[in-house]
């Protein structure tokens, strides 16, 4: 569950890095950026009510920027993890849509704008098929780990 986070917050670092252009890192307003800090926080410990909590006071005071509904999926995505169940899954892949629509939005208007590049590249990555960790088909079996008794 924790790794997810850490590869998000690994692209994020890379994508503010690989800027091609010399100028200055664009910079998210301070009270988003303080809200989904608390929100990946709150998922480091398991503590998914005050994460989302986070995240909709993103969405709340910016309806219109896909940071909000980013951590969003994050947070659906880290319960799944924690309790191995898909029963959020409809709820992820919807806020998942939604971050790159708002990130399209934005880049419709400012295609340089990097942190839309990120909102839209990282929720695509996210849902790949391969990240369905929490499948029935992925999950270890009861005598996983156990001799059989033929051995």
């Amino acid at each position: 569950m924790a790794s997810r986070v850490c590869l998000i917050a690994a692209a994020l670092f890379a994508a503010i890095l690989c800027r091609s252009a010399p100028a200055e890192p664009q910079q998210l307003p301070a009270d988003l950026n303080g809200w989904a800090l608390a929100s990946i926080d709150f998922v480091f410990k398991e503590e998914y009510k005050s994460a989302e909590e986070e995240a909709k006071k993103i969405t709340r005071a910016y309806p219109d920027h896909p940071a909000g509904y980013f951590f969003m999926a994050a947070v659906a995505e880290a319960w799944m993890q924690r309790y191995q169940s898909n029963k959020r899954e409809a709820e992820f892949y919807r806020f998942c849509d939604q971050a790159v629509e708002k990130a399209e939005k934005i880049l419709a208007a400012d295609p340089n704008d990097d942190w839309a590049r990120f909102f839209q590249a990282a929720p695509r990555a996210t849902k790949a098929p391969s990240r369905r960790a929490t499948s029935a088909t992925s999950r270890p079996s009861a005598t996983a780990g156990r001799a059989s008794p033929s051995s």
